[in-house]
């Protein structure tokens, strides 16, 4: 994904299977600094959904990466700030 710098913001909608209990889904920047993840608990509740916004706070530019953790495994994202 890309976003801008200093405010850019990208939100993304993470699906589950059944078994899986969306509340233990998680998102995590690796430069929490520059990209910050937050979660909109009430968007996508109903349909088994997580929705989570990616947003650059920082002037810094480059490729960052996001990771999303649930029990049935982990993904990574890169995230370029421009």
């Amino acid at each position: 994904v890309s976003i801008l710098s200093n405010g850019g913001n990208l939100g993304i909608l993470v699906g589950a299977n059944q078994d899986v209990d969306t509340e233990k889904i998680t998102a995590k920047s690796n430069s929490p600094d520059d990209v910050l993840v937050g979660i909109e608990p009430e968007i996508g509740k109903q349909s088994r959904r997580v929705f989570f916004v990616i947003k650059s706070i920082s002037e810094k530019k480059g490729v960052f990466s996001v990771l999303f953790s649930s029990p049935c495994g982990d993904k990574e994202i890169q995230v370029k700030v421009r």
